[in-house]
């Protein structure tokens, strides 16, 4: 119908400019015509004579004009028509590219105050939120930190100055996620410079700058001197090993990716895994490690979670061989343990001779002998109880002690540590008192060596705490593990100590500058025992708000419930 009404507008401006020639035709010859009687009669003079060639050369004169005129209206038409015809064309081209861009680029509209008006499919399609959703909020939204993201700010300020941005951005989905785009922001303005509207369109390039950081991630891995495994978070299988972890396995590259990490022989089982990086999922650590023996040797296996550009979590495990350090570790431990060994016997003749002096067996003691030889005696149960606690360590190094396992209530435990651990109390001034205790909290695990565990921890803790204070011992509930923490008030462990702190013959700086007495040796054995006990142990700490230390043991069946499971297998 348009199409038609075009048609029939164009055929009658040609008929009106065609119409007008035959017309100047017409006057022309009309106007030749009495030019040419009154030629002819020339001889005979008639009133009308002058009138009569006037009138013939004003008709010549008009036709001519008529017929320029319609010429030069028929050359405007043309013209206007080609103008016309440009145009359309023109239209039909933007309207074609405006599908186009729709079709394949994300865009949207926000009005001045930001908030978004209008966006496409594509746009609802990565950011993953639908029209109905998005109306009306700010875009601000699209950016992780609005008031520190650089080229958020960037744009701020090109769009403030009625400029277009251009550039590449890090924005986040509904979901998190987190893709990258190549943008070009274009404000608009009405005639009197007032802002309409801002028009905003993106290319996604996530996947492209993905494999970028994945040439360079590799080509960076692939020169370490360690084994690195990068693999799921959530069902562990395998993303990229590099080529000394492919070499360990005897894998190809193409092999690696059909694996789960289970399947390396360094690792656990999944409940003993999950266990081992629960601190990092939960946060309370950066990085957890371990070490395990293997046919050539011992390895540290150190793992931490990464975020890929798109923000997708995925676990990072690096192992380092530290079979030298393990032999250089034994063998001093063996020379500290020979010398300990030697030192123990004269050490403990000398502590009975002490005691028998202060029992009056030689004779009564004035008051200037007794306190020498209290002196005496405190420091060589101090002696003693270095030399004890480096050849406990000897022992757990070497594997050489035996744990007696049983169920142990650490309810019941936390309560008799404190009791026994009441001297140190004393010793220190400060106040051992019980927080939050659940009922049932099983766990199983050598009793001994659980209370040495604690009772460094006290005694540490009392150690560290201002006189008059509270140290406070509680058992908290973690999901798959029960937490026994001992908190202080003290002045805290500094940053630079942090990763010294479990080190054998650690001695730290106080962030108070006030030296304490140890062997540096007690939280180093802690450890040791309570990863035998498939525990961990670690600490927080606020510089001058004290820190508290804990460990997680898993949780283990009540007494009842085993009972009945062994009457179940018994009736069975």
């Amino acid at each position: 119908m348009q199409f038609r009404t075009i048609l029939t507008a164009r055929y009658l401006r040609y008929l009106s400019v065609l119409a007008a020639i035959p017309a100047a035709i017409l006057a022309f010859i009309e106007g030749f015509r009495i030019i040419r009687s009154v030629f002819l009669d020339v001889g005979q003079s008639t009133p009308f004579y002058k009138e009569e060639l006037y009138e013939g050369t004003l008709l010549i004169v008009l036709s001519v004009s008529m017929a320029l005129i319609g010429i030069a209206l028929y050359q405007k038409i043309r013209h206007l028509e080609f103008q016309q015809q440009l145009a359309v064309d023109g239209n039909t081209k933007i309207s074609f590219q405006l599908d186009a861009m729709k079709l394949h680029s994300i865009i949207s509209e926000v009005d001045p105050d930001g908030r978004f008006r209008n966006v496409n499919e594509n746009w609802e399609k990565l950011f993953e939120y639908t029209r109905s959703e998005i109306m009306g909020r700010h875009a601000s939204i699209l950016f992780e930190d609005d008031q520190h993201d650089k080229r958020y700010l960037e744009l701020r300020e090109t769009l403030k100055r009625g400029q277009v941005f251009s550039g590449e951005q890090k924005l986040i989905t509904k979901s998190g996620k987190i893709v990258v785009v190549q943008s070009t922001v274009v404000p608009m303005f009405d005639s009197e410079g007032n802002h309409l509207r801002t028009i905003t369109m993106r290319t996604d390039i996530t996947a492209s700058k993905l494999i970028e950081a994945d040439h360079f991630l590799t080509a960076l891995l692939n020169e370490l001197q360690e084994e690195v495994y990068i693999y799921d978070l959530y069902n562990y299988n395998i993303i990229y090993m590099n080529h000394l972890a492919l070499e360990s396995r005897e894998w190809t590259l193409e092999e690696s990716k059909t694996k789960n990490i289970l399947h390396c022989a360094f690792l656990f089982d999944v409940s003993a895994f999950s266990h081992h990086i629960k601190p990092l999922l939960d946060g309370a650590e950066k990085a957890v490690k371990i070490q395990v023996k293997r046919k050539k040797g011992y390895v540290e296996v150190k793992t931490r979670i990464h975020r890929q550009i798109d923000n997708t979590p995925v676990l990072v495990s690096t192992l380092r061989d530290i079979t030298a350090e393990k032999l250089a570790l034994k063998r001093q431990m063996q020379s500290v343990a020979s010398i300990s060994h030697e030192l123990r016997a004269p050490l403990t003749s000398i502590k009975g001779s002490l005691r028998l002096l202060n029992s009056g067996v030689a004779g009564d003691l004035d008051g200037n002998m007794s306190k020498l030889v209290d002196i005496a005696d405190r420091n060589t149960d101090r002696m003693l109880s270095v030399l004890n606690e480096i050849l406990d360590f000897e022992k757990i190094v070497a594997n050489k002690i035996e744990f007696d396992l049983e169920l142990v209530n650490l309810t019941d435990f936390v309560r008799d540590a404190v009791e026994i651990n009441k001297g140190y109390a004393v010793e220190y001034n400060v106040n051992f008192v019980t927080g939050a205790l659940a009922g049932q909290t099983w766990v199983t695990g050598d009793r001994c060596r659980l209370m040495q565990v604690i009772t460094n921890l006290m005694s540490n803790a009392a150690k560290f705490s201002p006189p008059g204070e509270d140290v406070v011992i509680s058992v908290a509930d973690q999901g798959n593990a029960w937490r026994v923490s001992v908190a202080d008030l003290g002045p805290g462990i500094p940053t630079q100590s942090r990763d010294k702190v479990f080190e054998i013959f650690a001695q730290l700086d106080p962030a108070d500058g006030k030296p304490r007495n140890g062997t540096g040796l007690g939280l180093a054995i802690s450890r040791k025992i309570i990863e035998v006990h498939t525990g961990t142990l670690n600490f927080d700490s606020v510089v001058g708000e004290g820190a508290i230390f804990y460990f997680d043991l898993p949780k283990a069946d009540t007494p009842d419930k085993q009972q009945n499971e062994i009457i179940l297998m018994a009736a069975g």
